[in-house]
């Protein structure tokens, strides 16, 4: 009878295919791990530029509800000219000499986003007011740059002097 030897180890070529496979599965990870990482960065800033956008609002919102409350103009201390404005959420009249539309905003020592601060930011922030009748346009551009590439957030809303 024929004696047939088991061969019960690898050969070569079998530890290479393993190490391959192996290999091509960990990089994908990597890949995917590192995408991962780069698009939580970018909408962590989006979202933080739509709570900056809304802020904008909320400034020249604050500034019309003060008038009401003050029983003056609706829209006093709220020029349409020059239209572009930069402010923050100290600001109680328009303009804000504190602030720059060519500057970033800066974190304060409270951790607020704002114009006079230590830590200078991304972001951008441009308030446009149009004024017609008895609407106030207002619409915040919110820009920063991440990954090498320019975004904006925008948002609009109109105010009115409903009292």
């Amino acid at each position: 009878m024929w004696n047939k030897k088991k061969n019960t180890g690898f050969t070569l070529v079998e530890l290479m295919t393993v190490v391959l496979v192996v290999s091509i599965g960990i990089v994908g990870v990597v890949n995917l791990i590192s995408q991962i990482l780069l698009y939580t960065r970018l909408n962590q800033s989006k979202l933080i530029a739509s709570y900056l956008a809304q802020e904008g609002i909320e400034i020249v919102r604050n500034i019309r509800d003060t008038n009401w409350l003050e029983q003056t103009s609706w829209d006093d201390g709220i020029p349409a000219s020059p239209p572009d404005y930069a402010l923050d959420y100290l600001t109680q009249s328009l303009p804000d000499t504190r602030c720059n539309l060519e500057n970033p905003l800066k974190i304060d020592d409270n951790g607020f986003y704002s114009c006079e601060g230590n830590t200078l930011t991304k972001f951008k922030r441009k308030i446009n007011i149009q004024k017609t009748g008895d609407t106030i346009s207002v619409l915040v551009t919110v820009s920063f740059e991440e990954m090498g590439k320019n975004y904006e957030v925008r948002a609009l809303e109109k105010l009115y002097n409903w009292k």
